[in-house]
């Protein structure tokens, strides 16, 4: 019985964490592709770009 209530609650956790490191990485990515559009679709790198 112990063992069962430990498992659903390690079960639990983990699943918890999992999600949480989900996020986590989803809102670096969104981080990082804001910054991707910053750096090459910036202003000043197309008039450079043109030259």
């Amino acid at each position: 019985m112990r063992d069962e209530m430990f498992h659903r609650t390690h079960e639990a956790g983990r699943e918890a964490l999992h999600d949480g490191i989900d996020r986590l990485i989803e809102k670096i990515m969104t981080a990082f592709r804001a910054l991707e559009r910053v750096q090459f679709n910036a202003p000043w790198r197309s008039r450079k770009l043109a030259r």
